[in-house]
């Protein structure tokens, strides 16, 4: 007959079950918290202002930082269902933009004559047609259909993916509690929790120093690998959203997810020492 204190191997072959997971679904939760943080609108808002380059775009400095926000916006929300809405309304600001970037006296209005003497910028019928006729004169002018279809494929994996993650957000939440009172498995799940993320993401960023190209290209085919993510580097997407933008959105990434790594592996270690 066992003690009171003492437990059965059932409960100890749980607690340990229960220790996995959590670290598990810990490691995952780092990650999502560096994702977090990159896809905030005020980063996206940062990064395009100290990012966007405006000298060789028909667009201004601080039109490309709003299209790049909207942009955001249209790729990382949800639209309930409504995509054509929120495609329109991508469109619309795009347009818009065109329209006053094109008046007479705007700095950039002479950029614009190729488009101007074929689009008829002021119609208000359908702002995603225009945006395509614009595109269709040159890729720096609007988003043409390749862009918005991979900005589609985005918001699929992305609104697809946060309810789960925020799942296994909570799930870790839910094991840490139930191990609380037992330090050794809970800091056992926060050391190797950080460690299981930490050392891939260590390496993810010497490989990103090294050579960044391969690296967003490696990122790319994965996630995507209907293969619609190149552009040309004076289309409107890359004024936007240039190299510098993702470098400094994966070193946000980089950082959140590290710092989370480091403090849940040192309070893990604390747990596990007071335990023993």
């Amino acid at each position: 007959m066992s003690k009171p204190n003492e437990s059965s191997p059932l409960s100890t072959f749980v607690a340990n079950a229960a220790s996995v997971l959590c670290c598990v679904c810990l490691a995952a939760t780092y990650l999502f918290a560096g994702y977090a943080a990159c896809a905030a609108q005020p980063t996206t808002r940062l990064l395009a202002q100290n990012t966007c380059s405006a000298d060789a775009s028909p667009y201004t400095y601080d039109q490309l930082v709003q299209l790049a926000v909207a942009t955001r916006d249209y790729t990382v929300e949800g639209h309930d269902g409504l995509l054509s809405d929120a495609k329109e309304l991508l469109a619309s600001r795009v347009v818009s933009a065109a329209q006053e970037a094109s008046s007479e006296g705007s700095q950039k209005a002479s950029a614009w004559t190729r488009v101007t003497n074929s689009v008829n910028l002021s119609s208000e019928d359908d702002s995603l047609q225009t945006m395509y006729a614009m595109a269709s004169v040159s890729d720096a002018y609007g988003l043409d259909e390749d862009a918005m279809s991979h900005l589609e494929d985005c918001n699929a994996l992305i609104t697809k993916a946060v309810p789960v993650f925020m799942g296994i957000a909570i799930v870790a939440l839910i094991l840490a509690v139930m191990l609380r009172n037992n330090k050794k498995l809970l800091g056992r799940a926060l050391s190797w929790g950080g460690t299981l993320v930490l050392t891939p993401l260590f390496f993810c960023g010497i490989w990103s120093i090294y050579n960044f190209d391969a690296f967003f290209a490696f990122f790319h085919e994965v996630l995507f690998p209907q293969g619609n993510w190149t552009f040309s580097a004076n289309s409107l997407l890359i004024s936007m959203l240039p190299e510098g933008f993702w470098m400094g959105m994966g070193a946000l990434w980089l950082a959140v997810t590290a710092t989370a790594c480091i403090i849940s592996i040192v309070l893990g270690g604390r747990m596990k020492r007071h335990a023993a």
